[in-house]
C-alpha cells in the first residue's frame, strides 16, 4: 500500500464532461482500494507521494510541473485525454510541421502554445496514461521522444448502476411515448450533433439530445434552428441523475459521431444499459466496443445515417455486449491498473 497521498490535479470547469468523469470516478475507486487521494486546489497536507494530473493543458500545468520536478523532487504521471482533429490544410501543415519541430529539438519556432507547452509536461511525467492504444501511437507520433516505456494505456470506465436501469422514469419526466435516438454530449463542434440532427432529417426517427447548451452558445444555437420542434433539447443532467441512466435504458440507439473521442464514457454507459451504439471511428472506439457497434465516419451524413438506420433494426441480444464492456472497463479495473502505474513509478 502507498504510504502517502496522491494528489489529482485538473483543471477547473462549471461544467462536467467525460474527462471530469474520468477524474472523479478514479478519485472514487482509488479511495474503495485503499489509496489516500487529495483533490483540493491547495494542499494543507504537506507534499505527495505522486501527483496524478488529468488533460492535456500544458499551458496550466507546466509551472507546477517545473516545481515538482526541480523544487519538490516529485514523480507526476498524466492522464492525457489527447486528441486532435484537424479539419483545413492548414491545420494539417501545423500538426504536420510542428512534428517535425519537435523531433530536431527545434520547438522554440512552434508558432501556437498548445503543443509546445506538452513537450516539457510530456517529455518529464514519469508516465503517460492514455485511454486507448490509438491515442498513445498518436502521442508517440507527434512527440518522437516519447518511449513504449514512458505509456501505459488505462481504459476509462463505467459504472455498473447503470445496467440496472429502467426506461420508465425517463418517458413520463418528460413525456417521452416513443423511440428514439439519444445522444448525451455538451453540445460543441467536437461532438457533431449539427450533422446528427441533418442525417435524421426525413428518416422519421426522433433523437433526444441531452448536454450542456451554455459552453458553445453558437454552436447550440446551429442546433436548435436545425432541429426545431423534431429534435427534443434536454439541458445538462447530473451524472447522478437517475434520469440519465432511465434516458438511456429508454432509448433504441445511442449515437456519438463525434470529430474525437477518448472513447465516450456516456457510450459505455449506454451500451451496458442496453442501447445499441453507433460511435465514431476515431479515437480507439473500436478498442472498447469491437463488434458490438456501427462506426461512422463524422464527416459524413450519408453514413451517420446509413449505421443509425442499420442500428435502429437491430435486435441482436445485448447481454454478450454488456457482460463484454463491464468485464473489461469497470471503474474497479481501472483503479487497479492505474494503482499498478503509481507502484511502478515509486519503486523507481
Amino acid at each position: 500500500m502507498i504510504k502517502g497521498h496522491i494528489q489529482f490535479v485538473a483543471k477547473y470547469t462549471p461544467y462536467v464532461g467525460g474527462g471530469e468523469i474520468q477524474f472523479l470516478k478514479t478519485a472514487e475507486y482509488l479511495r474503495e482500494l485503499g489509496v489516500d487521494v487529495e483533490v483540493a486546489p491547495v494542499s494543507q497536507r504537506g507534499f505527495p507521494k505522486l501527483v496524478h494530473f488529468f488533460g492535456s493543458h500544458g499551458v496550466l500545468f507546466n509551472e507546477y510541473a517545473k516545481s515538482l520536478k526541480y523544487r519538490y523532487k516529485i514523480p507526476y504521471v498524466v492522464s492525457t485525454i489527447f486528441f486532435i482533429s484537424p479539419k483545413s490544410t492548414l491545420e494539417r501543415f501545423y500538426i504536420t510541421s510542428s512534428r517535425t519541430l519537435i523531433k530536431y529539438n527545434l520547438h522554440n519556432f512552434i508558432l501556437k502554445p498548445g503543443l509546445k507547452n506538452l513537450i516539457f509536461f510530456y517529455e518529464n511525467a514519469s508516465l503517460l496514461l492514455p485511454n486507448t492504444k490509438e491515442e498513445a501511437e498518436k502521442i508517440k507520433e507527434i512527440f518522437p521522444f516519447i518511449t513504449d516505456e514512458k505509456i501505459k494505456v488505462i481504459p476509462n470506465g463505467v459504472e455498473e448502476r447503470f445496467i440496472e436501469a429502467k426506461p420508465d422514469l425517463f418517458r413520463k419526466h418528460f413525456n417521452v411515448d416513443y423511440d428514439f435516438v439519444l445522444n448525451v454530449a455538451r453540445l460543441e463542434p467536437r461532438k457533431n450533433q449539427l450533422s446528427l440532427i441533418k442525417a435524421l432529417k426525413g428518416t422519421g426517427i426522433r433523437l433526444i439530445i441531452i448536454g450542456n447548451q451554455s459552453v458553445w452558445p453558437d454552436y447550440a444555437k446551429l442546433c436548435f434552428e436545425e432541429g426545431k420542434s423534431e429534435v427534443l433539447f434536454i439541458d445538462e443532467l447530473s451524472h447522478d441523475d437517475p434520469l440519465l441512466a432511465s434516458a438511456y435504458a429508454a432509448a433504441n440507439v445511442f449515437a456519438l459521431p463525434s470529430s474525437e473521442e477518448t472513447p465516450g464514457i456516456a457510450a459505455l454507459e449506454a451500451a451496458i444499459a442496453g442501447c445499441s451504439i453507433v460511435i465514431t471511428e476515431r479515437g480507439g472506439t473500436k478498442e472498447y466496443f469491437r463488434d458490438f457497434a456501427k462506426y461512422v465516419d463524422p464527416y459524413s451524413i450519408e453514413d451517420i445515417r446509413s449505421k443509425i438506420l442499420d442500428a435502429w433494426q437491430d435486435n441482436s441480444n445485448k447481454e454478450c455486449q454488456k457482460s463484454y464492456i463491464l468485464s473489461n472497463f469497470s471503474w474497479s479495473r481501472v483503479a487497479e491498473l492505474t494503482l499498478n502505474a503509481y507502484n511502478a513509478v515509486l519503486e523507481r
